[in-house]
């Protein structure tokens, strides 16, 4: 099965590396080029720097495809689900890129496409709360194959290692039918109320074990 992932944040990296342990196709589109990345982290965070660097080789040896200086442009969809990005290469040339499941990290890179689909906040998808997943950074868009994270947060390295790996789990999950229905159903104003208390007790519950 192939996955896109939208972003080289670490929460997209340690997914990858889950879902290509698993045996599944990824590519990585990041807009940025390897260069612009490496002078954001080094200007910001050593580690980080070294971090994506170690992943970047570890996930290259498990065979996940780069793909950098690539802006996505456009979901195509068909029904309830996304079929395929369109995006401008390296090369400034159009590009149509097909799979079976999609990951977007929410942050300015992925703002205008996401807005395509009509997705313009956190509380536009089904963030995993009440569900068997319980992780308010991760959630699902009314596009059943469409996953989404909260991207660039700052977080400690337990809580990116506990959301992708929950990630990494709802997408190897089958969509059914009656998944479909449920995610493509409005959820309520009292879910998106509580959101915020449920990221702080979140939050809380990580950082006390890291």
């Amino acid at each position: 099965m192939r996955v896109i992932l939208l972003g080289v944040e670490l929460i997209n990296l340690s997914t990858a590396n889950h879902l290509a342990e698993k045996g599944y196709e990824v590519t990585i589109i990041e807009a940025r080029t390897e260069h612009e990345i490496k002078e954001k982290c080094l200007s910001v965070d050593i580690d980080d720097h070294v971090f994506i660097n170690q992943m970047e080789n570890k996930l290259k040896q498990l065979g996940v495809n780069f793909r950098y200086g690539c802006n996505a442009r456009k979901f195509i969809t068909e029904g309830k689900r996304v079929r395929g990005v369109s995006i401008r290469n390296e090369c400034y040339e159009s590009e149509t890129l097909f799979a079976e499941r999609f990951v977007a990290a929410f942050d300015y890179k992925t703002r205008f496409i996401l807005s395509t689909l009509k997705i313009h906040s956190p509380s536009n998808f089904k963030m995993f709360t009440e569900c068997e997943y319980k992780n308010p950074l991760i959630g699902q868009s009314h596009y059943n194959n469409l996953f989404l994270n909260v991207g660039q947060v700052i977080m400690g390295s337990t809580t990116i290692a506990q959301s992708a790996k929950t990630l990494a789990e709802a997408i190897h999950k089958p969509i059914t039918l009656a998944a479909e229905k449920e995610f493509c159903e409005d959820t309520s104003s009292q879910f998106f109320s509580d959101l915020s208390k449920n990221m702080n007790q979140f939050f809380s519950s990580c950082f006390a074990v890291n």
